[in-house]
């Protein structure tokens, strides 16, 4: 929250002192529509295409996937592993004995692809639809079971395992989003008021959460491995969907932007994915295993053990909220500077650390813009994004991406974008 105020203080104290001024002459801020010259982002944004001022379809898709620890690199070196049937245990456990200490592994993944058909109602109000996919999914191995990994048995043998758990959501969703655009205000010159709104109808077709129990141990002595492990889960695996029903439910989405055209000056603050999910018919199940052994691989191959399914319940699942704000600034004829800040979200089975941008967008020719940024916070620390576009009457094109913790293959995850729009 300390680093939200301060970036959105200093993007104030900016735009106080440019809010007196108009926009460089022949400046693009005064030839580019607004919908283009809003800040990007890859996770959820239902707004992203409704700005657009063109009747038209667009096709999109994206992904993101980090963790904690393997870079990039790492990652490619495990593959090359697997192409060539070597052994990777050991390397495994290699890796994870990188895991900082306090932290645990932790896996986050978010991937969406689907269809907007939408434009303009005149100039103050404008309507989309929209049909997507959509999976979330995070992971964590408890820090008290990756210390076996990371500090060894010489002190201690018996590990409690925690409370390591894995989740994946999958869902397909139908929605209806509106902007209205008011202004400008006061006068000729005067800021232009946007607020939107809308609803996605969610429907899971896929669920499945695995945690550990709290009484979950692994004793390592001088000579031998024991394991009492204790699994549960709530799983939609091998389910017949057309067969069992499936609950659907609203998510709503708000937002509201502030703009000075001839400023250059912009600010916006979205609120996103706020509601719940149902999932009916989970099977409810359980896996109990005991092995004592001198091989820490029989310990491995005793997971191989088939789960007992129990009952069969229903979960409501809560969304990852995006709570986001941002602000722009044209700083000479070709660049926009943009900042932004998505905060915290918890108290959910999806949860995001604050995330903070600083990024930029060069115009050297209005219909090409060139993007790069810097990312602070997250789950992964620091990150870098670029992106280019092509944005013309009757063509939209845009291709972004993310290096996750690190700069290109030295990262721990990456994120990308691909956007095709066609106008009428």
């Amino acid at each position: 929250m300390k680093r939200l105020s301060i970036a959105l203080a200093a993007t104030l104290v900016l735009g106080g002192d440019l809010l007196a001024q108009a926009v460089p002459e022949g400046a693009q801020a005064t030839k580019v529509p607004m919908a283009y010259r809003r800040t990007p982002q890859l996770r959820v944004d239902p707004f992203r295409h409704v700005m657009i001022p063109h009747w038209g379809l667009v096709i999109s898709g994206g992904g993101l996937a980090g963790n904690n620890t393997v870079t990039i690199a790492d990652a490619r070196a495990m593959w090359y592993l697997i192409d060539n049937d070597a052994e990777l245990v050991g390397d495994a456990l290699d890796l994870l004995s990188n895991v900082p200490d306090g932290d645990g592994f932790r896996l986050d993944a978010e991937a969406e692809g689907g269809v907007y058909l939408g434009g303009p109602f005149g100039r103050h109000f404008s309507l989309g639809i929209s049909a997507k996919a959509r999976s979330y999914g995070i992971g964590n191995i408890d820090d008290a079971a990756v210390s076996l990994l990371r500090d060894g048995n010489v002190a201690r043998q018996n590990f409690d395992l925690g409370n390591s758990k894995g989740v994946a959501l999958g869902t397909e969703e139908f929605g209806a989003h509106g902007v209205i655009r008011l202004g400008p205000i006061a006068s000729e010159d005067g800021v232009v008021l946007t607020l939107g709104g809308g609803a996605r109808l969610v429907k899971p077709v896929f669920y499945y959460a695995a945690t550990t129990t709290l009484d979950s141990r692994l004793y390592v002595a001088s000579d031998s491995v024991a394991a009492a492990v204790t699994i549960d889960a709530l799983a939609s695996i091998d389910v017949d969907f057309s067969d069992i029903s499936l609950g659907s439910d609203l998510v709503a989405d708000f937002m509201v932007r502030l703009e000075w055209p001839t400023s250059g000056i912009a600010f916006e603050a979205m609120f996103a994915n706020f509601g719940s999910v149902t999932v009916e018919n989970l099977e409810l199940q359980s896996k109990t295993f005991e092995v004592n052994s001198t091989y820490i691989t029989e310990v491995l191959d005793s997971l191989e053990t088939d789960f007992a399914v129990t009952d069969t319940v229903s979960v409501t699942v809560k969304l990852p909220r995006i709570i986001r704000f941002a602000a722009s600034a044209w700083a000479n004829r070709f660049l926009q500077i943009d900042v932004s800040a998505r905060l915290k979200t918890t108290g959910t089975v999806f949860e995001y650390p604050f995330e903070g941008e600083l990024g930029t967008t060069w115009r050297l020719i209005r219909q090409l813009p060139l993007r790069v940024g810097l990312i602070v916070g997250g789950a992964q620390d620091i990150g870098f994004s670029g992106g280019l576009g092509l944005e013309t009457r009757n063509l939209f094109f845009s291709v972004a991406g993310r290096s996750i913790g690190g700069f290109l293959t030295e990262g721990t995850g990456v994120a990308g974008r691909l956007e095709l729009g066609f106008f009428f």
